[in-house]
């Protein structure tokens, strides 16, 4: 990822290509806006020439053509790593970014020397809200008379969608409340390790009688499912899934995720 830009022009060279600002939950306003002034200016930042402007020339180049759209984004074609497409009556590249709980705007149009990075902390509605605020960047630097008006149209889209979701998980949580374990065995029994050969391993435990589940960084408590001899679990918040145990013994003999079988070891 690309910071202040130190070290030689190769390894920068090497860092457009293979890393994105997007890939990185650690980025900040700090990476992003040399990032961005470096694309945007033809590889200089400040005073300086970072890239050669044939290097940031090959970034733009449309090397697939797409049709499809995204957030109301139009998306006609796609180059090293930037989609193209119309942002009202001008040219601009973009790429979004979000996992669980981040969500990532980096755009800019070449013709009015604009770009926009946004982050939100979210991923329920922080999508519509970086969208909304890069759109009102190009609006204004754009002289759009309406930018206020959109704006805060989409403000107000984002609220609404926030409180239907709340109001959703309230639900769900309250839905969810009701289930009783279909556990076949003691809690106890269910502890242990399972592993897969592609996916790696998962790691049941027991805190008092409470079940945990373990997959690598992620950890996650356990509560009933609805399925014979399951659990779900939410890794990722928001994305609960179960998990399934196999075979008849004292023990169970594999758990079974959407991913896959991993045999007790």
């Amino acid at each position: 990822m690309l910071g202040l830009f130190e070290g030689s022009l190769t390894q920068l060279e090497a860092k457009i290509v293979d890393s994105w600002l997007l890939t990185d939950p650690g980025a900040t306003r700090d990476d992003a806006l040399p990032w961005l002034e470096l694309m945007v200016r033809d590889g200089r930042v400040g005073a300086r020439q970072i890239v050669a402007p044939e290097i940031i020339a090959a970034t733009r180049a449309r090397l697939a053509e797409v049709s499809a759209e995204f957030a109301g984004y139009q998306r006609q074609a796609y180059g090293l790593g930037w989609y193209h497409g119309p942002y009202r009556d001008q040219a601009m590249l973009h790429h979004f970014g979000g996992f669980a709980g981040f969500a990532a705007h980096i755009s800019y149009i070449p013709a009015l020397g604009v770009g926009v990075a946004a982050f939100a902390n979210d991923s329920s509605v922080g999508q519509t809200v970086t969208h909304a605020f890069a759109n009102y960047a190009y609006d204004r630097v754009g002289g759009h008379a309406d930018a206020d008006d959109r704006l805060q149209t989409a403000i107000d889209m984002g609220l609404q969608m926030r409180e239907r979701g709340m109001q959703g998980m309230a639900r769900d949580r309250a839905s969810r409340a009701t289930r009783a374990w279909t556990l076949t065995r003691p809690h106890a029994a269910y502890a242990g390790a399972y592993e897969s050969d592609f996916w790696g391993r998962i790691e049941v435990g027991l805190e008092g009688e409470a079940i945990t589940a373990q997959y690598g960084a992620l950890r996650a408590a356990a509560e009933p499912f609805t399925q014979p001899d399951s659990m779900r679990v939410e890794f990722v918040p928001g994305q609960g899934e179960p998990i399934l145990f196999q075979g008849e013994g004292e023990h169970p003999s594999a758990l079974r995720t959407r991913n896959g079988v991993f045999e007790r070891v």
